[in-house]
């Protein structure tokens, strides 16, 4: 009898960098289905998505990112058309006018770190849809990484 292997990704952190890996995963999605059927992602905030850089607990509205919507990566949508998506009164929020919306702006770190989350939601839809499960457990800050075995490790969470 076979040994049942366990084809699972535990990704520590739901930030951008965390993001941009599960867009590649996404991308991969034949090639890597044959070693990952379920992807973990811990986050010790409440969101996924923005990372530090980008968190509003860390960012006001007058910190601008030092990126436009050229410079990043490719995502399931554009900053630009996830923009035109947002409600009048949110855009005024973010002090951004409605029909001067462009990939070449610098916008508002918060504004990208909301962005990444709701790419966060797409990719993980995406994945969901081809047969990944991916689990998102949020305010679950990881502190230790055990190796029992040789096979075998344990992350401990603060929770």
């Amino acid at each position: 009898m076979e040994k049942e292997i366990n084809k699972q990704l535990i990704i520590i952190g739901g930030g951008p960098s965390s993001l941009f890996l599960l867009m590649n995963l996404l991308n991969n999605c034949k090639q890597i289905k044959s070693t990952i059927n379920k992807i973990i992602i811990l986050e010790k905030n409440e969101v996924l998505g923005p990372g530090m850089p980008f968190n509003e607990d860390y960012n006001d509205i007058h910190n601008l990112a030092n990126l436009t919507g050229e410079e990043i990566p490719t995502l399931p949508q554009s900053l630009k058309h996830w923009l035109q998506e947002q409600d009048i009164e949110m855009l005024q929020q973010w002090n951004i006018k409605d029909e001067g919306i462009s990939e070449k702006n610098l916008y508002p770190r918060i504004v990208l770190g909301k962005y990444f989350t709701a790419q966060f939601q797409l990719i993980i839809d995406k994945l969901m849809a081809k047969d990944i499960l991916v689990n998102s457990c949020t305010n679950e800050e990881v502190i230790d990484i055990i190796k029992h075995a040789e096979e075998e490790i344990k992350i401990r969470t603060k929770s």
